[in-house]
């Protein structure tokens, strides 16, 4: 068989249909582990048990913490106010920092943003292609 855009936009999706439904019997199986896990927390809780060994591994509880922001304004206040900038990390929103930039212009090697990018920060971009099937 010749190697087309037809050819391999084919087998492209075709590959692309195989990787979902793998997802999906993936997310299948996560929700068992987690009826499974649910399982046995309940039994470790109902036995007063902090661990239990078993012939196939050690089961034990532990703690999953989440700190989320809900009210950015009050958070970066108390931040600021506190000194406490180790409450947060280093990152850049690529949405304000592309707008900054402007938009895309065409050169030699392909497409680059018109600006620089924020200080401190630098910018790439590769040209990708997709695939929708029709």
């Amino acid at each position: 068989m010749a190697v087309t855009l037809d050819a391999v936009t084919a087998a492209y999706v075709a590959t692309r249909e195989e990787i979902r439904a793998m997802e999906a019997e993936i997310e299948t199986r996560k929700t068992l582990q987690a009826k499974r896990e649910a399982w046995l927390l309940a039994e470790l809780e109902k036995s007063g048990l902090q661990n239990a060994k078993t012939l196939h591994g050690c089961v034990y509880k532990a703690l999953k913490e989440s700190v989320v922001v809900v009210d950015k304004q009050v958070f970066f206040d108390w931040v600021f106010e506190n000194d406490k900038r180790e409450f947060l990390e280093g990152r850049v929103a690529k949405t304000a920092a592309t707008e900054m930039m402007g938009p895309l212009v065409k050169t030699g090697a392909g497409e680059c943003r018109e600006g620089q990018p924020p200080p401190g920060c630098n910018y790439s971009a590769t040209r990708t292609v997709q695939v929708r099937k029709t």
